[in-house]
């Protein structure tokens, strides 16, 4: 009975052993992944674009920032895809794209609101027709 005590108290020395070994892994392991993201650094990526001008701009779209002018949110874009999307929507002009960038939410919103004031738009005109027609009605029951 007595080696089955002494095998019993030395798997639980064991475990805790084990836990604590593996607390301070993680331990370890967070703190060289919270060092490398503290010391990483972000490299400049400097795009040649135009302003309003005319003029060449070199610009470092890699730490650019874009502010929708809708909805006024900071928005960041992979430099490769924002200096494409400057140049196919945007004719390559930087200034262009401060004054008209907007989110595809902000976008999509906008569509929105047009489509609600073209279709109370077609209801004003189609409550306009039918009032005409009551009061060309009114005025022929009169006449008769």
């Amino acid at each position: 009975m007595m080696p089955l005590v002494q095998l019993w108290f030395a798997l639980v020395q064991l475990r805790v052993y084990n836990t604590i070994l593996t607390t301070i892994n993680t331990i370890n392991h967070m703190s060289k992944s919270n060092s490398k993201t503290n010391t990483t650094r972000r490299v400049a990526r400097f795009y040649t674009l135009r302003d309003n001008n005319g003029r060449e701009v070199q610009i470092d779209l890699n730490n650019y920032r874009c502010i929708c002018n809708i909805t006024h949110k900071r928005v960041t874009f992979h430099h490769e895809y924002l200096n494409g999307l400057i140049c196919r929507k945007y004719q390559g002009n930087i200034d262009l794209f401060r004054d008209t960038y907007m989110t595809t939410q902000a976008a999509a919103r906008q569509k929105r609101a047009r489509d609600i004031q073209r279709r109370i738009d077609q209801l004003n005109t189609q409550l306009q027709g039918l009032i005409n027609q009551r009061e060309q009605l009114a005025n022929h029951t009169t006449l008769c």
